[in-house]
């Protein structure tokens, strides 16, 4: 893909389209063509049946180039994200992984209250490239903090029981902490578990605990 594709791919890395479900922010992206927006729309995750029928309508709105009447423009990718210049960042990132034709798609997590973002990185032909946590206050620091330690532990020392995404790069951004680990793989989705299926998850990871 030459430069000039990839300008015409990127329409502007400072202006985001971002999409809410009844008011509630669900995802963001920069500005691009039809094909990203719906390569962009298959990180979304369904785990209930409004967020499924949210996803499909917007699919069908995306094919119809109808998907204006669900999205807005902002120069900011979340409301959370005021205090730092994510475009920066993703710079950072891209310095970080030799990665240069990364393109963010932003979630929020499931708990609103967490103060963070999750970003799904792909490459210009919308496939995954790698998934990032983004802290966006001091609480949310102090977990990253504390995930990025358990993540180096495990990356050591695979667990035989369970497999962890490996960490590809982390790092401190105008005072905010980030992780970055490898994509999920595709369709990848929380599952019930019985007790007696999580005993052995439950003894390696007590294996794992540290105290500052």
């Amino acid at each position: 893909m030459s430069l000039q594709d990839k300008s015409q791919n990127y329409l502007s890395e400072n202006e985001y389209l971002t999409y809410h479900i009844r008011g509630k922010f669900a995802m963001a992206f920069p500005v691009v063509g039809r094909r990203m927006r719906l390569a962009s729309l298959r990180r979304f995750r369904f785990y209930s049946f409004k967020r499924r029928a949210f996803r499909r309508a917007l699919q069908i709105a995306i094919f119809l180039n109808l998907d204006s009447l669900f999205s807005r423009r902002s120069t900011i990718p979340h409301p959370f994200a005021k205090t730092i210049d994510f475009s920066a960042w993703m710079v950072r990132l891209k310095e970080q992984l030799q990665q240069f034709d990364l393109f963010p798609v932003i979630h929020a997590p499931v708990q609103a209250k967490r103060h963070r973002l999750h970003v799904h990185l792909l490459n210009s032909r919308g496939e995954p490239i790698a998934f990032a946590k983004l802290a966006l206050d001091d609480l949310s620091n102090a977990q990253l903090r504390q995930e990025l330690k358990m993540m180096s532990r495990f990356n050591v020392n695979p667990p035989e029981h369970f497999r962890v995404p490996a960490l590809l790069c982390e790092g401190l951004f105008q005072g905010h902490r980030y992780i970055v680990l490898e994509p999920l793989p595709e369709g990848a989705s929380a599952a019930p578990m019985s007790w007696e299926m999580l005993r052995a998850y439950l003894q390696e990871l007590s294996g794992t605990e540290t105290r500052d």
